[in-house]
């Protein structure tokens, strides 16, 4: 997550994107998953800048355990009836 932050960050930086509520915006955009949902479920007009938005997201994930969800990911298995695009999918989703 951390990474993704300054990727995006610096992207924006390079694109001279500084205002806060378009790197919001954008970065939210950008999410999949349970942190999209997450995302989501914020009020409007909650969040007041990207920093306080990733504030926001490590204090809702900080408990998160990702060795079980790393060894889920790493020992998941295409089940014999499933299609590629749904293994493609639930694996996805995962990470």
């Amino acid at each position: 997550m951390v990474r993704h932050v300054i990727s995006f960050v610096g992207s924006c930086k390079r694109y001279e994107i500084f205002e806060d509520y378009m790197n919001c915006a954008l970065f939210t955009c950008m999410l999949q998953g349970n942190l999209m949902h997450w995302c989501a479920t914020l009020v409007e007009k909650s969040i007041h800048s990207l920093s306080h938005l990733v504030v926001e997201i490590y204090h809702a994930f900080i408990h998160f355990d990702h060795k079980a969800l790393n060894k889920e990911i790493l020992t998941l298995r295409k089940a014999p009836d499933e299609s590629i695009e749904e293994f493609h999918t639930c694996s996805f989703n995962l990470a």
